[in-house]
């Protein structure tokens, strides 16, 4: 969802009911962009509650048992090199295992 720039507020008024519960009016949900189940940030200035919907949203990547087990065999080091690694991180670290 892209921020919006302040335009004239929207007004209504809505009822408190137990434990703190408020409904949102639907045409200010779907103008929000909060759908069931979503993560709201509520904020708290002076006595005026704001409830924005979360911006930013986790689009991970899904790689393939392939794509990684080329990475790992792209990211070896040579036969020399890695037992001259080996005993740099040796003698860096006596005490790892």
């Amino acid at each position: 969802m892209q921020t919006q720039t302040p335009q004239e507020p929207q007004e209504t008024w809505v009822r408190v009911l137990k434990k703190g519960i408020v409904t949102l009016p639907k045409a200010m949900r779907e103008k929000a962009g909060i759908k069931e189940g979503d993560v709201a940030k509520a904020t708290l200035i002076g006595n005026m509650i704001v409830i924005e919907p979360r911006a930013v949203v986790y689009e991970g990547r899904v790689f393939t048992d392939e794509d990684i087990a080329r990475w790992k065999e792209e990211d070896k080091l040579p036969p020399e090199l890695e037992q001259e690694a080996k005993e740099v991180m040796e003698e860096a670290f006596p005490d790892l295992p």
